[in-house]
């Protein structure tokens, strides 16, 4: 099977604790180490700005997901993005969180949107484990999870782009090889 990477929306491709840590004068690590915190915050946000919530949250190195992504793309891989739910409970706004997240990909990631073949929700990440299956996340529950799972979990921090593109090149050569070892 050919490789399919799960890229994870919130903290890989858009900012949403960046966006936080702004919008409430925190730091981001604050937001990292205090998950029931940020949760709170999110919804703070969300009744604070409506449906503007996600559309505000900045994007995390655009051009480096571009180029990453085309080039993963363009050797064959799946690329998925694979996100929670979002705030369920926050009046109206729950329902309408799925169409927002597609409206944040397609206003920042438009011609490489088509790249990618769907847009999964789901709190539960590890179900999408399989060991041709990369999941790229900034949750380590999730990471760990997917790993746990029989997946290729890979954490991401902005601050480490660089080397998480290179894990997952790794990565793929990896399903590539076990897919030539099984045929």
């Amino acid at each position: 099977m050919k490789p399919v990477i799960y890229v994870d929306m919130d903290g890989v491709l858009a900012d949403l604790d960046g966006m936080l840590a702004s919008q409430f004068g925190l730091d981001e690590a604050t937001l990292l180490s205090d998950r029931q915190r940020r949760s709170d915050l999110i919804t703070e946000s969300i009744k604070k700005n409506g449906l503007q919530h996600w559309l505000s949250i900045p994007p995390i190195h655009p051009e480096k997901w571009y180029q990453a992504l085309g080039l993963w793309d363009v050797r064959g891989s799946r690329l998925e993005v694979l996100t929670s739910y979002g705030e369920q409970n926050v009046g109206d706004y729950g329902s309408r969180a799925h169409g927002m997240k597609v409206s944040w990909l397609r206003s920042f990631y438009d011609s490489t949107f088509a790249g990618f073949n769907g847009v999964q929700f789901c709190e539960q990440k590890a179900l999408f484990a399989r060991p041709h299956t990369i999941l790229i996340d900034d949750q380590p529950d999730n990471v760990r999870g997917f790993n746990e799972a029989g997946g290729i979990g890979i954490l991401y921090t902005a601050a480490t782009h660089g080397a998480v593109i290179t894990r997952v090149d790794q990565a793929i050569a990896r399903v590539k090889q076990m897919e030539t070892q099984c045929s």
